[in-house]
């Protein structure tokens, strides 16, 4: 097999992103192996929170001379297990993304004897964006996705907003969910909508759904409450939310938790994202209302934008995607500093990074 190490980290990549908002508060992290003399290569990726070190799956097959392929520099105390599983030559893509443990493994397994190459591929920072972000900041790390017109409207004046995009670009926006670990909406969306908040596609995970309620008036005729207990469901309240209106939600499978208040009396959407990374869900996909959209941009705690745009004007009275205070200085406002552009049938696509 020629060119074996890149093929593995490609592999190792590739698997890696099927654990993306399932990790929990571990980075995403993949493996490949391949095994001279045997044919194909055999991938394994981290699914779960505090699951097995992804390799772990595939050293029973390796043998003398294996190849593998890893995301993440492993601990070094892995060196000993790869040589007497056989493994000779060690790929990474990056190392430990913790700067204590960096660069541990590679000079244990080169005293060791073994090959190590170190890629530096710039794909793992995107891989592990969520995770770096969130233990940095010490909140769950928080994307905003809307479709608008291109005046910014998410509705007219009535309220009517099925559908501003194309098919394929709220196909896009739903896949956006399984790839992080919780989406969030406001009380006001779930009363409007009564939307589901689920990934919509068969054979893959749901988010976990968060409800911002202050006064818990989430009906539990709703389908977030009614699916309770087959996808996770969680309500963030503040102290003003009654306690029999907690029980009877909870007796439907539904957690509630208290965090602080914001001035006018709403969750704080601050302690919100420090909550949840606190529950092990460091990415937040925010879908909310124009309200909860702006509580979030007036905090200063939106991390990504991703914006799916159609090509009309509503204008007069229709419905702003992002409200709030907003800032009284055009040097106070949230700037992005990395964008990409892509067109979807009649609309496009932009995503954008702090």
């Amino acid at each position: 097999m020629n060119d074996v190490g890149p093929k593995l980290i490609d592999r190792a990549l590739s698997a890696a992103r099927r654990g993306l908002g399932r990790t929990g508060l571990a980075p995403p992290n993949g493996a490949a192996l391949y095994v001279p003399d045997r044919a194909g290569v055999r991938t394994a990726a981290l699914t779960g929170p505090g699951g097995d070190w992804p390799a772990v799956r595939l050293l029973p097959k390796a043998g003398p001379g294996a190849v593998l392929g890893l995301v993440v520099e492993p601990t070094s105390d892995r060196v000993d297990v790869l040589r007497k599983a056989g493994v000779t030559e060690v790929w990474l893509a990056g190392l430990h993304p913790d700067p204590p443990r960096r660069r541990r493994f590679v000079k244990k397994a080169e005293r060791a004897g073994l090959k190590v190459v170190v890629t530096d591929d710039p794909r793992v920072t995107e891989l592990h964006e969520v995770y770096n972000h969130a233990t940095a900041r010490k909140r769950a790390y928080v994307v905003l996705k809307m479709a608008t017109s291109i005046d910014g409207r998410n509705a007219t004046r009535a309220g009517h907003s099925q559908w501003i995009t194309g098919p394929r670009a709220r196909a896009a926006g739903r896949r956006l969910r399984a790839e992080l670990d919780a989406i969030l909406v406001g009380i006001d969306t779930v009363l409007a909508d009564d939307p589901q908040l689920t990934a919509r596609r068969k054979g893959v995970r749901d988010p976990v759904r968060v409800i911002l309620d202050s006064r818990l008036r989430l009906p539990v005729g709703a389908n977030v409450v009614q699916t309770a207990r087959h996808v996770p469901t969680i309500v963030l309240t503040t102290r003003r939310a009654s306690a029999s209106a907690k029980a009877v939600l909870g007796a439907l499978g539904v957690e509630v938790a208290t965090v602080r208040s914001d001035k006018q009396g709403r969750v704080n959407v601050a302690a919100a994202a420090e909550w949840l990374l606190a529950e092990g869900l460091p990415g937040l996909l925010v879908e909310g209302g124009g309200t909860v959209h702006g509580a979030f941009v007036d905090a200063g705690i939106v991390d990504r934008v991703v914006w799916f745009g159609a090509p009309m004007l509503l204008g007069g009275q229709g419905l702003s995607a992002v409200g709030g205070r907003g800032p009284a200085k055009l040097a106070e406002a949230l700037r992005f500093t990395r964008w990409t552009v892509r067109r979807i049938d009649t609309d496009w696509r932009i995503d954008l990074r702090r």
